[in-house]
């Protein structure tokens, strides 16, 4: 057998699922009419047990509360801004900061968690108490940050609305204020040591002058101006005054000898005032000149003998006296002068030798002045650095601001989150339906029976031949189930009916088959084979057929009891040879059937195997147009299988969604082992109105549409 085969039995079974493998939505709506009741029933218990757990459920609530993160941290009265690390694993940590025991501590005791009995637990001291509390916050709070931005959402869920809140806006105000306060005490620690540390320099840098001005004492480097020391800027004052002294004593000897080449070489008056730089000599030349003019003016126009001539020439007589004096008065002082500035000179260059030595001595003592001076410098340096340090620090005290700040406090939340009535709604919904879904499978795989003709022909690979409706689930039909006969008097009375019409689609399937001898058995007891058996004979009968019914049943003889023929002869006398047939048949009267019955108990279970079995098989086979054997199940008696050998077709009866398919496939093997050939399956006792309702796929499905033919 092919997997295919094996998908298609198995869909088969199901009811659901065609030969295509394709879903059958009609047999699924069958299947759904079918099971109807059950899947209400469980899904209307699923959902009242959804619903019970949704009302059990104590309401829960969440509430959000958010903080961020500034890249930037101004500071008052700074001019400038940090930048802060808010990199991606910044943040991150900032995020396990919030949620660190001790911001957990801190919201514990601002709202007194450790008395609340859902957060402290079962603690019996009080430090136990606060301990449970903060585990507790910790596990009830979700901290997360908000993708890649720097917000960071803080999360609570409690029984109560207003305390979800409150714990999730306790816990970011606390990671604020913890945040500035600890600004606030590192500000402080800073100020302390920055105070200590100005003492420990000012203390340096005082004793770094007081070595300084010890050593300028001790060694006489007196800083007068801060070009150096006396030495050098008494040295540097006479270098200038010698330069000055030099030049007058070279000025002066040059003005002298200048006077005195002129004297030698007989200049004149005027340009030795203008050599000597002498504003009375020059004067007194520019008179002289005046008078020679006057002379010559007068000797021109009055002649040399003018009177005139005379008091001129004593005039002029008069300045080039007075101009020779006044020579020799500036070539004196000139000569003094020159012995002055040299003098001077002299001087000063022995006052510059000896502050050369001193100078010598004090640059060999600078050395270490300057090493002393450096380090005075640097520790003077420091001590400014931290001094300015110190006082920004104290300015900005009261004025820090955290790197963090609150952008969203959390609201009392209106509605809880859970319970969800639309999770539990969809759960309710989801599980009602797989539950009904199960239950329908589980009762669709316990169900052992056969309803279709479908399921025989797949299941048991032989055909079916007829589905025999059970009277009471015909519409309008009333037959007790006490009447052993009820069923075949029916047919009698009613020959149009669907009962009626069931049968002759029985004896159409069989005369098809050829077959004159039929064996009707059945796989197990109470399947409706008798009574198979006499509504076929009885139909024939009707439908002018010469029919022989004999009960082969040696153990149980049903058919001569539901016929309720009393006789001293019957089948094991005809085997035996104690009468004839025609001895032995009775004819019922309703349809003009013979019927072959058990006179009474039989001892002797080989008959049905004997060759007077065979010899009357081939009696009756000549005599009627068709014999019908009522033998006895085919799993629990042996004589059953030697009946059914000597048919001709040999027809199981199977009850309606009640015999087991095992036990059928049973029967049917051991119908096979003895050689018997199967016409077919006969489906008896079939509830029309559940055929109806949820169709099975046989034409039955469809007798509301058909029933009026039955009228």
């Amino acid at each position: 057998m092919t997997s295919d085969t094996t998908e298609q039995q198995a869909a088969g079974r199901s009811g659901v699922l065609d030969r295509k493998g394709l879903i059958d939505f009609v047999r699924l709506g069958a299947l759904l009419r079918r099971r109807w009741l059950v899947i209400v029933a469980v899904s209307l218990a699923v959902a009242a047990m959804a619903f019970l757990a949704y009302r059990l459920q104590r309401p829960l609530y969440e509430a959000t509360a958010q903080v961020a993160l500034d890249r930037r941290e101004a500071q008052l009265g700074e001019q400038n801004n940090t930048d802060l690390p808010t990199d991606s694993p910044a943040v991150d940590t900032e995020v396990q900061v919030l949620g660190s025991p001790a911001v957990a501590a801190r919201v514990v005791d601002k709202l007194g968690l450790a008395r609340d009995p859902a957060f402290a637990g079962d603690a019996t001291t009080p430090a136990a108490a606060r301990e449970n509390a903060i585990a507790a916050l910790q596990a009830k709070v979700d901290i997360k940050r908000t993708g890649l931005s720097y917000a960071i959402g803080v999360t609570t869920r409690s029984f109560s609305a207003t305390k979800a809140a409150n714990i999730a806006n306790g816990v970011v105000d606390e990671y604020v204020a913890a945040r500035l306060g600890n600004k606030e005490a590192d500000r402080q620690r800073q100020i302390q040591l920055l105070r200590q540390r100005i003492q420990q320099l000012r203390s340096e840098v005082i004793s770094a002058e007081s070595a300084i001005s010890s050593y300028r004492a001790r060694n006489g480097l007196v800083d007068v101006t801060p070009g150096g020391t006396n030495s050098s800027q008494a040295t540097v004052a006479l270098n200038g005054q010698l330069a000055q002294a030099q030049a007058e004593q070279a000025a002066a000897q040059a003005r002298l000898a200048t006077a005195r080449g002129q004297l030698a070489r007989g200049s004149s008056g005027e340009a030795l005032g203008a050599a000597l730089n002498s504003e009375v000599v020059q004067g007194l030349r520019a008179q002289q000149a005046q008078l020679s003019t006057q002379r010559a003016d007068l000797v021109g126009r009055y002649g040399p003998l003018h009177p005139d001539l005379a008091r001129v020439d004593r005039q002029l007589a008069e300045v080039d006296a007075r101009i020779k004096a006044e020579v020799n008065r500036v070539i004196s002082n000139l000569e003094s002068e020159s012995r002055v500035a040299s003098g001077r000179a002299s001087s000063l260059q022995s006052s510059i030798g000896r502050n050369e030595g001193s100078l010598r001595a004090e640059n060999a003592a600078s050395v270490r002045l300057n090493d002393l001076q450096r380090s005075a410098d640097a520790a003077r340096n420091l001590y400014q650095t931290f001094l300015d340090q110190y006082r920004a620090a104290v300015a900005r005290q009261g004025t820090d601001q955290t790197l963090a700040h609150v952008i969203a406090h959390a609201m009392p939340p209106a509605a809880p989150v859970s319970p969800n009535p639309i999770v539990y709604a969809l759960l309710g919904i989801v599980g009602a339906l797989l539950a009904a879904g199960l239950a329908v499978t589980v009762l669709e795989m316990l169900e052992s029976g056969v309803k279709t003709s479908e399921d025989v022909e797949e299941e048991l690979g032989v055909p079916s031949i007829g589905l025999i409706p059970d009277l009471s689930t015909i519409p309008g039909v009333k037959v007790s189930r006490r009447d052993p006969i009820g069923p075949s008097q029916y047919l009698i009375g009613n020959p149009s009916s669907v009962f009626a019409e069931s049968f002759r689609a029985v004896r159409t399937n069989l005369k098809r088959s050829g077959a004159k001898v039929v064996a009707i058995t059945s796989a197990l007891p109470a399947e409706g084979k008798t009574t198979l058996s006499i509504c076929l004979a009885r139909s024939a009968a009707l439908a002018g057929q010469r029919v022989l019914l004999i009960d082969s049943d040696l153990r149980q003889r049903a058919t001569t009891r539901r016929m309720n023929v009393d006789t001293q002869t019957g089948f094991a006398e005809v085997l035996a040879g104690s009468c004839t047939l025609e001895q032995a048949m009775v004819v019922d009267e309703a349809s003009g059937a013979f019927l072959l019955p058990q006179a009474g108990a039989v001892s002797d279970f080989e008959l049905l195997g004997s060759e007077a079995m065979r010899r009357l098989m081939a009696q009756v086979r000549d005599q009627f147009d068709l014999v019908l054997l009522d033998c006895a199940p085919v799993l629990p008696v042996v004589e059953a299988r030697q009946a059914a050998a000597l048919a001709d077709r040999v027809v199981l009866a199977v009850r309606w969604g009640s015999t087991p398919r095992k036990a059928i496939g049973h029967a049917m093997r051991l119908l096979d082992q003895v050689g018997a050939v199967t016409a077919g399956v006969v489906l008896t006792r079939a509830d029309l109105r559940a055929m109806a309702k949820s169709g099975y796929g046989d034409p039955a499905f469809y007798y509301n549409k058909y029933k009026t033919y039955y009228a």
